[in-house]
């Protein structure tokens, strides 16, 4: 993400974050609800204004990493929710109240899930520890724009001398201390993060690795370290403390031996679907790994299919099934081309197949509601449809098809219903207007009535976020 863009977004969270209760709790202590408040707020921006990765696959990879480590936290007071964000940049953040939030650059430079886990270990430190909550509260005599600046420098970590200027800009003198992270904090942080990954069943030296990574990309790239290594104490003195707790562990097993296949795989996906497919077409014909050729075929098929190189795409995915043909992500991401060759019964044989091995797969959900809808079952197709915007309710593409179809059986309603969401997600806004008025003027029982009333409020919500942008 450029730094201009970085720059706009924090001068927007200036207005976000302190507004309504948060903003009176400054006089006080910074409860837990205040917290919470704080933190749902900043989740919804992130999610209204950051591209987010929503492939289930992926996501629920990074869900099961984080949980592992979560259930040998101490009882927290809220739930710990974590996002995978769009951006190839090495970073991590925990906002407020459990929220955390990670890069994808993170799974394709890191190279192994205990290397992941360690980075996460750390973050949910700072979450357990109530870091932000506890630097807000030291911070009470310091006016909002300052304290704003303080946040935004949280998230800012990994963007750039522009984002680090922002953020320091607005502190003043000895105050900058009180406001960023401290150096207790960061240590704390890490000794703590490194009790929790172990506990968890992960090497330490997977901490240790991954911050050995991000340090070396970072003079590969000329990017500034994210926060959680560009805070004092210095790198090396960080890395080699956490080195002494490594060389203490009784078991010598390497951070390269957990859940590295696992984590290849995802690895994969996100360079093969959500980069650059020339650049991800070079790396997996480079990769001489023989630890998955079944995935690494799949990997060149996906990137084929990206740029249109239909007939090698084809010969990449039959050689992907031959190889793992009972392999849900296989399967999948080959009916996915199978339907847009038009090959219907198979791409529809395929999709099911790989919705039976994993149930809540909501892209393999919206491509077989695409077959059967195809095949003359609209009526299967939007009950699929329907659960794929209950699991993901800001999916505009499966409510502007769920629009189409029910405006096609006369169910208009619903019809201008899913086609406002899909306005109003997809920023189809010149749109907006006209389907919320329709479905207004359609809105005769108490669900629809109800239905409507949740849109109102998105909208509103919308509108909000909005005009907190410049």
């Amino acid at each position: 993400m450029h730094v201009l863009r970085w720059a706009l977004i924090a001068v927007a969270l200036t207005g976000l974050l302190f507004s309504g209760p948060v903003q009176g709790a400054l006089l006080g202590d910074f409860t837990i609800q205040d917290e919470v408040e704080l933190g749902r707020e900043v989740n919804q921006f992130v999610r209204s204004h950051f591209d987010l990765l929503n492939d289930p696959v992926v996501a629920e990879y990074v869900r099961s990493v984080t949980e592992r480590i979560e259930s040998h936290l101490p009882p927290q007071p809220f739930p710990i929710s974590v996002t995978v964000v769009n951006d190839e940049s090495l970073n991590a953040f925990a906002a407020p109240a459990g929220y955390m939030f990670v890069h994808t650059g993170l799974l394709l430079h890191l190279e192994s899930e205990a290397q992941l886990a360690g980075v996460i270990a750390h973050e949910l430190a700072h979450v357990t520890q109530r870091h932000i909550a506890r630097n807000i509260e030291r911070s009470q005599l310091i006016n909002l724009g300052t304290l704003a600046g303080m946040l935004a420098g949280v998230f800012l970590g990994g963007g750039g001398e522009g984002s680090e200027a922002l953020a320091m800009g607005s502190l003043a003198g000895g105050q900058a201390a009180a406001l960023k992270y401290s150096r207790e904090d960061e240590r704390e942080a890490d000794q703590i993060g490194v009790h929790y990954l172990q506990n968890a069943g992960y090497p330490v030296q997977g901490m240790v690795e991954a911050f050995e990574v991000i340090r070396k990309r970072k003079w590969f790239s000329g990017h500034s370290l994210p926060t959680y290594l560009s805070t004092h104490p210095g790198v090396g003195e960080r890395i080699a403390a956490l080195q002494g707790r490594v060389e203490g562990e009784s078991s010598g097993s390497s951070s390269l031996q957990s859940g590295t296949s696992r984590f290849e795989r995802i690895q994969m996906l996100v360079r093969a679907r959500y980069t650059d497919p020339s650049s991800a077409l070079v790396a997996f014909n480079d990769t001489q790994s023989e630890q998955d050729t079944c995935m690494l075929a799949l990997g060149r098929a996906i990137a084929l299919e990206r740029l249109q190189r239909v007939e090698e795409a084809g010969q990449a995915y039959e050689r992907a099934l031959d190889c793992a043909p009972d392999d849900p992500l296989v399967q999948r991401e080959a009916g996915h081309f199978m339907y847009l060759q038009g090959k219907l019964d198979r791409a529809r044989r395929l999709l099911k197949a790989a919705l039976d091995q994993r149930h809540t797969d909501t892209r393999a959900m919206f491509w077989y509601a695409q077959t059967l809808a195809q095949a003359g079952d609209p009526e299967h197709s939007i009950r699929i449809g329907e659960e794929v915007v209950r699991r993901e309710p800001r999916n505009a593409r499966a409510h502007a098809f769920l629009g189409r179809l029910q405006g096609q059986r006369g169910k208009l309603f619903e019809a201008h219903l899913h086609l406002a969401y899909a306005a109003l997600y997809g920023h189809g806004a010149s749109q907006l207007p006209f389907h919320i008025q329709k479905t207004k003027e359609m809105a005769h029982s108490e669900k629809q009535r109800q239905r409507l009333s949740s849109l109102q409020e998105a909208v509103a919500e919308s509108k909000k976020l909005e005009k907190l942008t410049p």
